[in-house]
């Protein structure tokens, strides 16, 4: 997976990498009473950990969606604390001073793909 994140880094100029998931298992430790289904996160932490760009972020949406696969979300708000006292931790990007640059950046990704897709034509 290091190999392929690379090849798109080079390939596509890309700064910047953020994971998303679709859940809190990604914000595990391993030490935790039931970890989810780390392993999909995880290998993606580690290739993307290793690549040699400026921003790395992981962000995560859904909170309580993975409880039923046994996650316990009083450990992962024990982790977001200790991510938080060490000052790695964006609670959310609104009102921030990078919100400008993650919009600009979202909607410059957005115009790209717009301009790269086949108009589709609609029966009416």
């Amino acid at each position: 997976m290091s190999q392929r994140y690379r090849h798109l880094v080079k390939h596509l100029d890309i700064d910047a990498v953020v994971l998303v998931d679709g859940g809190t298992d990604v914000l595990l430790r391993g030490d935790e009473s039931n970890l989810g289904t780390p392993v999909e996160d995880m290998t993606s932490v580690a290739a993307v950990a290793a690549l040699d760009i400026p921003v790395k972020l992981v962000t995560s949406l859904g909170f309580g969606i993975d409880a039923y696969d046994g996650v316990n979300h009083v450990e992962v708000l024990e982790n977001l604390a200790a991510l938080d006292a060490r000052c790695l931790y964006l609670d959310r990007i609104e009102n921030t001073i990078g919100r400008r640059q993650v919009i600009t950046r979202i909607q410059a990704f957005r115009d790209e793909l717009l301009g790269a897709r086949i108009p589709r034509a609609f029966p009416h």
